[in-house]
């Protein structure tokens, strides 16, 4: 699971910006999703008196990476590689 989020992210970004667009994207998400997780799901628990509320969190974050999925499958990632390749070949040395 980890080797296809660090697959998707890298080639999400264009190499000049690479680095920090993955570093930026991955500690965001992961802060916000899993360092939050446990405060939300008490104050729903508590709010809700209900111990199956945490599952809809959990649901909505679900929907938001199946979210991303879809926005990030094709155009970024073919315009990252075409931009590769054409710099690769105005790039000679004669």
């Amino acid at each position: 699971m980890m080797t296809m989020t660090v697959l998707l992210l890298s080639t999400a970004f264009p190499v000049s910006v690479r680095y920090s667009g993955v570093a930026l994207s991955f500690n965001i998400a992961l802060a916000s999703f899993g360092g939050l997780a446990p405060v939300i799901a008490m104050t729903l628990i508590k709010t809700t008196d209900s111990l199956i509320s945490p599952s809809y969190y959990l649901a909505f974050s679900g929907f938001c990476g199946l979210t991303a999925c879809y926005l990030l499958k094709s155009q970024s990632c073919r315009q990252s590689a075409k931009s590769e390749q054409t710099s690769k070949e105005s790039f000679h040395l004669d």
